[in-house]
């Protein structure tokens, strides 16, 4: 038996400069989100200095412009900024801020 879920459903999408951020992987995550019929979907990147450095933020811009691909358009969340991010200062007292 199949059921069905009758609640409201949100998708949030993570996307990550060089991994899942281009436009051909965004379009088969798009598809996938639209076969769920979700009433939101939201899309973030690593805004905090990240565990590896691999995981690099993608620019609100690029995201804005992707967010078009998905449907319903996707809401940009990220609270990027690349100044503030710059200015950050990775030491023990920052690490442990980030953790309280």
């Amino acid at each position: 038996m199949v059921r069905a879920y009758k609640g409201r459903l949100w998708i949030e999408v993570f996307l990550i400069r060089g991994m899942n951020a281009d436009v051909e992987a965004v379009k088969k995550m798009a598809g996938l989100a639209a076969t769920l019929n979700p009433e939101a979907i939201h899309i973030n990147t690593a805004v905090r200095p990240p565990a590896e450095a691999f995981a690099c933020a993608v620019p609100r811009t690029e995201m804005e412009s992707l967010a078009l691909r998905f449907s319903p358009v996707a809401t940009v969340i990220a609270e990027y900024s690349p100044e503030a991010s710059a200015a950050i200062a990775i030491n023990e007292d920052t690490i442990l801020t980030l953790l309280k």
